[in-house]
C-alpha cells in the first residue's frame, strides 16, 4: 500500500506489521539529504524513520464508539436480615415513603423495598431472596442474580447480635447520602443521636466539607455528607 505525505511531498510505503504505529520511509538517499542537510544518511534515515513512526495512528472505523458517560448512580442497593425491620428504620430516619414490594417473584412476602432520593434510588433486599435469576414475564429479559454467595450467606445468616444490635457477622456495607450544607450535616447529627441511631463518626474534610456516620440495624455503615467531600461534590 501507498500514501501520499503532502506536508513532506513524499512517497511512503506502510508494510502490515508496522501499520498502527505509521509509514516507514522509503525515500530516496538525495530525499533524506533535502530534509536532513546536516546528517550522515544513516542517521537521517534514523530520524525520517521515528518521526513517522509516532505520528498519531488512525483510529479503527471498525471499533465500537464510547458512549455518553452516566449522569449518576441510580441505584444503591442494601442487602438487610430483615427487610420489613430496616424498611421501618429508614422510614423513620429519612421520613421518606418507601414502597414495601412483595412483586412477582416473592408474592407471599417482601422481598424489597425502594426509597426514592433524589435522582438516585436506595433499594434494600431481604438478605439471599436476590440469588437467583429473576426472569421476567412476556419475555422482557432477566434479572441476574446478585448478592452474597452461599458461604458468605451462612455466615450471615448466623443470629448472634453484638451489643449494639447489629449482626455479629456483617457486611458492613456502605453508602452515602447528600446533604448541602456543613450545618445540614451537624442538623442530621443531632437528630440522629436523640433518635437513638448508633452514631460511628465524624469527619472535617480538607475541601471544607463534613459528614456524620451512622450503623443500620445490618452494621452497614451509612454516610450523611455536604458539599466539599470530592472535586465534583
Amino acid at each position: 500500500m501507498r500514501i501520499l505525505n503532502t506536508s513532506l511531498r513524499s512517497i511512503y510505503a506502510i508494510p502490515s506489521s508496522t501499520a498502527p504505529f505509521g509509514p516507514v520511509p522509503l525515500l530516496s538517499k538525495r530525499r533524506r539529504q533535502l530534509l536532513y542537510p546536516s546528517y550522515p544518511d544513516h542517521l537521517a534515515r534514523t530520524l525520517l524513520h521515528a518521526r513517522m513512526s509516532t505520528s498519531t495512528p488512525t483510529a479503527d472505523p471498525c471499533s465500537p464508539r464510547r458512549p455518553s458517560p452516566p449522569t449518576h448512580v441510580l441505584e444503591t442497593a442494601l442487602q438487610v436480615q430483615d427487610v420489613v425491620a430496616s424498611t421501618k428504620f429508614y422510614q423513620d430516619l429519612l421520613g421518606i415513603e418507601p414502597d414495601l414490594n412483595t412483586d412477582i417473584f416473592s408474592p407471599h412476602q417482601p422481598r424489597m423495598s425502594t426509597f426514592p432520593l433524589g435522582n438516585t434510588t436506595l433499594l434494600l433486599f431481604q438478605l439471599g431472596a436476590t440469588a437467583d435469576d429473576s426472569v421476567l414475564p412476556e419475555s422482557r429479559g432477566t434479572i441476574p442474580g446478585h448478592g452474597p454467595s452461599d458461604d458468605i450467606l451462612a455466615l450471615l445468616n448466623q443470629t448472634q447480635t453484638t451489643e449494639t444490635g447489629s449482626p455479629s457477622t456483617f457486611l458492613k456495607q456502605h453508602f452515602c447520602l447528600a446533604v448541602p450544607s456543613r450545618a445540614d450535616v451537624e442538623t442530621w447529627e443531632k437528630y440522629m443521636a436523640a433518635s437513638g441511631v448508633h452514631i460511628t463518626g465524624t469527619v472535617d474534610w480538607p475541601r471544607g466539607g463534613r459528614s456524620v456516620y451512622f450503623a443500620d440495624l445490618d452494621g452497614n455503615v451509612g454516610e450523611v455528607g455536604s458539599r466539599g467531600i470530592w472535586a465534583h461534590y
